[in-house]
């Protein structure tokens, strides 16, 4: 699905990275099999925190919850958090990420899924594409990549000098609306062919 300039794009919250409160703990792969045994468990519906659970992941995934220790499973890493606290991944409804330390600070601090509204120089639309493609850590980003409208500001006239005439005035007129967007397209589709076709 391609973003559009007029649009920003929810972000929904994918149960699937968790953030370790009080623990300095190694990125974990997102494919990764995993028992978290021990662990103080917040589950974001407002109940109580439960303690002593075991979370098992399989194939990046939460799969179950279960009260007490389990059998360790072969093959599997095992890790006793020693009652840490364990909470689903927060969504930032508003962020501005714009570079890789930003995507690592957000994800850090818990976020795993993030709205990004605006982009200056497309560098959100770059550092999404570096978390998507795996070469730097960060949360799920949904990029709206620019704002088009009659003064858009100094970062939209350096990466679009052709319109550079209207930097100390306006940017009006149906068909100089139009002259953006497509200029806008140009420039995200160039983006996704560079960082890889899977992207979107």
């Amino acid at each position: 699905m391609a973003f559009r300039c007029s649009r920003v794009v929810d972000a929904g919250l994918t149960f699937v990275t968790v953030m370790l409160a009080c623990a300095a703990l190694p990125p974990v792969a997102t494919a990764q099999d995993l028992d978290l045994v021990n662990v103080t468990l917040i589950d974001g519906t407002g109940a109580a925190p439960r303690k002593g659970v075991t979370v098992t992941v399989r194939d990046g995934k939460i799969a179950t919850l279960t009260g007490g220790a389990q059998a360790s499973a072969v093959g599997v890493r095992r890790m006793d958090l020693g009652g840490r606290f364990l909470l689903p991944g927060l969504i930032d409804a508003h962020a501005h990420i714009e570079s890789p330390a930003a995507a690592l600070r957000a994800l850090q601090s818990g976020v795993t899924a993030a709205r990004v509204l605006g982009d200056t120089n497309l560098q959100a639309i770059g550092t999404r594409n570096l978390v998507r493609t795996g070469h730097v850590p960060g949360p799920e980003l949904r990029v709206s990549p620019g704002h088009i409208r009659p003064r858009p500001g100094v970062a939209f006239f350096m990466v679009y000098p052709e319109f550079g005439d209207a930097i100390n005035g306006e940017l009006r007129g149906p068909d100089r609306i139009a002259a953006a967007r497509e200029c806008h397209a140009v420039a995200i589709s160039a983006r996704r062919r560079r960082a890889g076709s899977g992207l979107r």
